[in-house]
């Protein structure tokens, strides 16, 4: 990559094979980070050490990502550019990411050595993995910028278009991993918090049991092992109903809040192809079910996968008909609405067909729904003035 005159506002000039170059080196980076992600949700205490393979893979994928951005930077360096300007527009923010991702493994590394490793909720919440998935989000917006930016006049290309869903699929990827505990793909689905079926309460166990030496402690009850404390749950649940209760409701407004942002993110593009949100929602809940599959209740793989895809289709079909734009219109509304709403009725209405029912009662359930919807909603009106950056601001 060069720089040319023609470059907007000095920035060095890129193009569409810059863009999926950076969007195929990213989704590697991402793809490193659930393979590890897989290793710690399925082997947990056994992970004793920093350095494993897993780590390797990770920090691999993000070595490559550095790679491929750092190198056209010291060329258009060396040419003159400046920091700022030394990438295309819109890929500053994925340097700078790159530099506090590679200081924060570092850190990562000295906590892990000083403290040991985290499992469970406490590993999302340990400073250097905050810092590193704030990092990952700002390495994985770069694409995004410069795509809408670069072909803000031109919204019919059909390359340009695929490559903005696949950036969009790996950003949306990398905010599930980060909140993998708190939304529905990967909590468990209908196991924790949802389902009637006394088999499916299994994965509660994981939110309400404290892991000690000689098993698991769970709402006052000692059981020797998981399957133990699962049976301990089914058996006295109006013990554990409000907890579970409160979890679900949680899980459901943080995956609408997730799923409005990334909405109106696509919206304000204006980029997305026929079949962009059933690529996102599908690879997405793809990549968490197989990632927590020992957190999904037995029998529920499958259904969870098939529940992204019609995620997926149900985006793209009200996308189709009510055209929503980038302006603060009805039809912006009502699609941001419908779309997280339909997400959770199709979640509970998936309960009822693989996971027998809910033991819900209708207003909480139904409620639900319409939560989703006027969180998806709210997100709509306080964002829909939003714009995208250009150089020049």
């Amino acid at each position: 990559m060069t720089r040319k005159a023609s470059a907007p506002n000095g920035y060095a000039a890129g193009g569409q094979s810059f863009d999926a170059g950076a969007v195929a080196v990213l989704a590697i980076f991402m793809i490193g980070g659930y393979v590890d992600g897989w290793a710690h949700n399925h082997y947990g205490n056994k992970i004793e050490s920093f350095f494993t393979i897993w780590h390797a893979v990770l920090y691999g994928g993000f070595a490559l990502s550095a790679l491929y951005f750092t190198i056209p930077t010291i060329r258009n360096r060396r040419a003159g550019s400046d920091w700022r300007h030394a990438l295309p527009f819109g890929y500053a923010t994925t340097l700078l990411g790159g530099v506090i991702f590679a200081i924060a493994g570092f850190c990562d590394m000295l906590w892990h050595i000083a403290f040991g490793i985290e499992n469970g909720v406490d590993a999302f919440l340990s400073p250097p993995h905050l810092v590193l998935f704030f990092a990952s989000i700002l390495m994985f917006c770069g694409p995004i910028r410069a795509i809408v930016y670069r072909n803000a006049g031109d919204r019919r290309s059909w390359a340009v278009n695929g490559t903005f869903a696949a950036a969009m699929t790996v950003l949306f990827l990398q905010l599930t991993f980060m909140l993998q505990p708190w939304i529905l793909p990967g909590n468990g689905d209908p196991s924790r918090a949802f389902s009637a079926t006394g088999s499916y309460w299994s994965g509660a166990v994981t939110d309400l049991h404290q892991r000690t030496e000689t098993g698991f402690d769970v709402g006052g009850l000692h059981a020797d092992s998981a399957a133990a404390a699962a049976r301990a749950v089914a058996a006295e649940p109006t013990r554990f109903e409000t907890g579970l209760q409160r979890l679900g409701v949680a899980n459901v407004i943080i995956y609408a809040a997730l799923v409005g942002a990334l909405l109106l993110l696509a919206l304000k593009a204006g980029r997305m192809p026929p079949g962009g949100f059933t690529l996102m929602f599908f690879v997405d809940t793809l990549g968490v079910a197989l990632m927590r599959e020992l957190q999904l209740a037995p029998g529920f793989m499958l259904p969870t996968i098939v529940l992204g895809l019609l995620w997926g289709i149900l985006a793209d079909v009200l996308y189709a008909a009510l055209k929503p734009t980038d302006r603060a219109s009805a039809r912006l509304y009502s699609f941001i609405f419908l779309v997280p709403a339909g997400i959770v009725a199709l979640y509970f209405i998936a309960l009822g067909i693989a996971g027998g029912g809910t033991w819900w009662p209708a207003a909480l359930a139904v409620g639900s729904v319409l939560y989703a919807g006027l969180v998806g909603l709210a997100i709509g009106l306080v964002g829909s003035r939003w714009e995208y950056a250009s150089p020049a601001q």
